[in-house]
């Protein structure tokens, strides 16, 4: 292995937060924070609805937000996970 491949390793090798996707979803604002990831250094994130989320679980905006994601991952070269283990997540006040 030489420096260089350590201090700037391949979109493979770098890191990826959970993304805490809570709040109204807008498809642009969605694809502008995956890109700002990626921007600066991460592979991408984990797409992870979270406590807080105000659009419907699965719903049309959700899907927006996460098409829009993905989209900006692939003009970046970079990746989108799903993370789906919020117990919270299927409470009355998150599925209406």
């Amino acid at each position: 292995m030489n420096n260089d491949s350590f201090s700037q390793p391949g979109m493979e090798f770098r890191p990826a937060p959970f993304w805490a996707i809570n709040d109204e979803l807008e498809p642009h604002e969605a694809a502008r924070q995956l890109t700002g990831m990626i921007d600066h250094g991460f592979s991408g994130g984990f797409f992870h609805s979270r406590t807080g989320l105000l659009s419907r679980y699965l719903g049309s905006d959700w899907f927006a937000a996460l098409n829009a994601a993905v989209e900006a991952a692939e003009q970046s070269g970079g990746h989108v996970w799903l993370y789906d283990e919020d117990l919270d997540r299927v409470s009355p006040r998150m599925v209406h």
